[in-house]
């Protein structure tokens, strides 16, 4: 297991080579550790040949994955589009399965809405946006979009399960409707409370200093006062 992959060359971890994130000089031998040779036979990482030159979460994000020694095969890609390189945006917008189910979803305005945003902009645009064009609570219905189209995915490639379009489009909508119907829209009313304001006095022979404050905008006018009175008032 990972005799074949670079430890500081290859994308293995993230999104760029470890290469691209370390700080001070490489080990001496740094061009020729694969991901296999910076692991003990525990199956721990060997963190006094890695952590100097990476920073401290990087280190805690590997210590964090599992590791399971095998001499059944070679390094091998599992997954992938034969048609273009695996992205996230190839995979949840631009992907022949996920336009499909684009266009199955939703009408053509709001499959189009921020198309020419790159990704990441893409995405949190269509998070923050809780209504269009009559879609209630739209982003929590593109949100299930999302994930279904990593659940598919997954299914596909690990488990080798295939599904028709009109099944996932049912599944996504089910997910939804059976979310409305767990939390409804709340209508845009507000509760009143009655509170009920009065001065305390102190006790006798002591005086009390009362006061408040308000503010128009922050940083903008604001204006404050107190008041003097002792246990009977004055």
């Amino acid at each position: 297991m990972g005799n074949k992959i670079s430890f500081w060359y290859d994308t293995w971890v993230g999104k760029d080579p470890l290469s691209s994130v370390i700080y001070g000089p490489h080990h001496v031998n740094a061009p020729n550790i694969t991901v296999r040779d910076a692991l003990l036979s525990s199956g721990e990482w060997n963190c006094d040949l890695i952590s100097y030159s990476l920073l401290t979460d990087i280190v805690n994000r590997l210590r964090a994955i599992p590791f399971k020694f095998s001499d059944a095969g070679t390094d091998t890609f599992i997954w992938g589009c034969h048609q273009a390189p695996e992205t996230l945006n190839h995979i949840f917008r631009e992907g022949f399965l996920a336009k499909l189910l684009w266009s199955l979803l939703t009408p053509h305005p709001i499959n189009n809405l921020f198309h020419d945003l790159d990704f990441d902009d893409w995405l949190f645009a269509h998070f923050n946006q809780s209504k269009f064009s009559g879609f209630e609570g739209w982003s929590t219905s593109f949100s299930y979009i999302i994930w279904s189209l990593w659940y598919f995915r997954n299914l596909l490639v690990h488990e080798k399960k295939n599904f028709s379009l009109v099944m996932a489009r049912d599944f996504i909508l089910s997910k939804i409707n059976e979310y409305k119907q767990l939390h409804p829209v709340s209508l845009n009313t507000k509760t009143i409370y009655t509170v009920f304001v009065g001065w305390n006095p102190p006790p006798p022979g002591v005086v009390k200093l009362n006061t408040d404050g308000s503010v128009v905008t922050n940083p903008g006018n604001a204006g404050a006062g107190g008041i003097f009175r002792d246990d009977l008032g004055n």
